[in-house]
């Protein structure tokens, strides 16, 4: 059985493109009008939180998500973020619900039509062929 637990009309006055959920955090991670935002997952209304606005243009975007444990037990969970913008990939990491810069943009030769993290790589799939990239920059 699905059952509706909110709605809200009003989210975006431009249409919604794509939308990840950050359990662990209660994040809501929306590209919308080519521009990726943060919003409380708790807020009845999804309020904006944070505006990644070096993402403007974005076509797209990737999270991954990776829980850890320390000796003593306790479980950190690290956020990280790759988005589109033109034949660039942006890297982000989430810290204090704010995604901060990784490392410098990757240059690519030809627009994505898609991506996925692969672990410490990102396998980016363009019209013909694919491309995973290691975090370093090298293309394999």
């Amino acid at each position: 059985e699905v059952q509706l637990m909110r709605y809200h009309k009003s989210f975006s006055k431009k249409a919604v493109q794509q939308l990840e959920v950050i359990p662990d955090h209660n994040l809501l991670i929306s590209l919308t009008d080519n521009l990726v935002q943060v919003h409380d997952l708790n807020a009845i209304h999804f309020t904006t939180i944070y505006q990644v606005l070096k993402s403007k243009g974005a076509t797209f975007f990737a999270i991954n998500i990776k829980k850890q444990t320390s000796m003593t037990g306790d479980i950190s969970v690290l956020v990280r973020m790759a988005a589109v913008v033109k034949r660039k990939i942006q890297l982000y990491y989430l810290k204090n619900n704010e995604f901060l810069q990784l490392m410098d943009d990757i240059n690519l030769t030809e627009i994505p039509r898609s991506m996925v993290w692969c672990q410490e790589s990102i396998c980016v799939g363009y019209r013909g062929e694919y491309a995973l990239l290691e975090l370093n920059g090298k293309q394999t």
